[in-house]
């Protein structure tokens, strides 16, 4: 089975921050037991340190029977991010005592940035000897946090060969420490005929705010709408949308459309989710249309957004229509939180005849639990006439959460008897 769409997805889930989507996706691999594979189990990781769910992602580490540089490189950059440095510094440790793995240019780039949180410039300084005996690209950002401009673009300038990683790292680190270094440099880095990207504009765009640079921030605005990359215009598209900047998200998407270049299901997902926040049924409409037209029809992610739309706006044909045509209907029940559109996704189900297939009445119980109405799921649970692992599995974490503790034990000990007939 080729495994690379639900890896998307989950990095789909990952940059949305589509958590109820993502924690489907997550029940769904383990079912079909796909977690064994390391790039599946990678990118699951990956996918909860985006959602800042560290504890959640550092319990799936554990339990990763195969582990190789990039797992822990990605625990050891996310404790460093959500500042847990001396967590990040532990990890780095136990993996060099235990000869796990060989560090590379990210594992030490990570662990830099954590020297530089807890202010250990010693450790930080040996790191440097390694990077350069093992030549690396060396990292400026530990000396600019610690506020040693001066010594990271030292470093900068004597590096022998400069890249975009390079560039990016002394713009991230200028533009941390408030530096107008930033812009100098990141103008600097186009002038060398690098391509300014997803990482470098937006420090460029942090430095106009702080020195309140409005026409230098409409030149690199200009900029990004007048480049073809997607993957930077999705960032400034999902900055818009946590703000709530919604005009500002429509105005961007309007002008990703004119451009020409090709929209993906990220880009989809954001604009269904600028339609759901104003509640508008006409633009909802086009979007969907185009959606069909770009080939991601049955990408659930971007289609449970829209039933979430539809059923919101009392649209039930139209979400009705909509979830006769998308694939894993487990899924898109359980993504949805919303009570009033998970009622009608419920009712979907009964016309449509999928009330009665297992998988989907257990993502309509998880619906109900996380929604508060755990009668209705227990309700559902009680007459299903079979029942597996999920199942149950479901049940007792919705009493769980909902506060009907001696039910979850109940539930709990059924189940053991069940697995042992």
């Amino acid at each position: 089975m080729d495994l690379k769409p639900l890896m998307l997805a989950l990095r789909h889930c990952g940059r949305s921050q589509s958590v109820r989507n993502g924690i489907s996706l997550h029940s769904h691999i383990i079912k079909h037991r796909f977690f064994h594979d390391i790039f599946m189990a990678n990118n699951l990781l990956s996918m909860y340190v985006d959602f800042t769910y560290l504890n959640d992602a550092h319990k799936l580490f554990d339990e990763m029977t195969y582990k190789n540089i990039v797992t822990w490189t990605t625990m050891v950059s996310a404790y460093t991010s959500n500042k847990r440095p001396d967590k990040a510094i532990r990890l780095y440790n136990h993996m060099l005592e235990c000869d796990l793995e060989v560090p590379n240019g990210f594992m030490y780039s990570a662990v830099l940035k954590a020297c530089a949180l807890t202010g250990d410039l010693q450790l930080g300084r040996l790191i440097h000897k390694r990077i350069s005996r093992e030549n690396l690209d060396n990292d400026t950002v530990m000396y600019c946090k610690e506020g040693m401009i001066e010594e990271a673009i030292s470093l900068f300038h004597q590096m022998p060969k400069r890249n975009i990683i390079s560039w990016n790292c002394i713009i991230a680190g200028l533009a941390h420490k408030g530096s107008f270094l930033a812009l100098e440099y990141m103008c600097m880095m186009h002038k060398e005929g690098l391509k300014l990207d997803e990482f470098a504009l937006p420090c460029g765009l942090k430095a106009c705010s702080y020195f309140n640079l409005l026409a230098m921030g409409k030149q690199i605005h200009c900029y990004v709408v007048n480049c073809d990359g997607l993957a930077l215009w999705n960032s400034i598209l999902s900055g818009y949308i946590v703000n709530e900047k919604n005009k500002a998200a429509l105005c961007l998407l309007s002008q990703i459309h004119s451009s020409g270049v090709c929209i993906d299901s990220y880009t989809f997902s954001s604009a269904v989710k600028v339609c759901l926040k104003l509640l508008n049924l006409r633009l909802g409409l086009q979007v969907h249309g185009l959606n069909v037209t770009c080939g991601y029809e049955s990408d659930y992610v971007v289609g449970s957004i829209l039933i979430d739309l539809y059923a919101k706006l009392g649209k039930v044909k139209n979400a009705l229509e909509l979830f006769h045509r998308l694939p894993n209907k487990d899924i898109v029940c359980s993504s949805l939180a919303s009570l009033g559109s998970g009622k009608q996704v419920h009712a979907l189900c009964v016309k449509s005849g999928f009330d009665t297939k297992g998988v989907t009445v257990t993502s309509l119980v998880d619906m109900y639990s996380k929604c508060g109405e755990i009668e209705d799921g227990l309700a559902l649970f009680n007459n299903m006439p079979e029942r597996d692992v999920v199942s149950w599995t479901r049940v007792i974490v919705g009493c769980g959460q909902n506060g009907r503790a001696k039910e979850a034990i109940t539930f709990f000990q059924d189940t053991i008897r069940f697995e042992a007939k």
